[in-house]
This record gives C-alpha cells, sequence and structure tokens, in this order.
C-alpha cells in the first residue's frame, strides 16, 4: 500500500511523526 512505498521517506523526512504512527499502529 502507499504507506509501504513511502515507508523509508517517512522515517527518514519526518522521524518524529514515524515514531507516532508506530505508536498508533498506523505502519
Amino acid at each position: 500500500n502507499l504507506m509501504s512505498i513511502n515507508h523509508k521517506n517517512i522515517r527518514d523526512l519526518y522521524p518524529q511523526n514515524y515514531k507516532k504512527l508506530i505508536e498508533a499502529g498506523k505502519l
């Protein structure tokens, strides 16, 4: 899905938001 495709970009560009998304169970 789209999140999988952009997973690395999200992690690299938005580390704080990435952590919040993981905590929210959205990844």
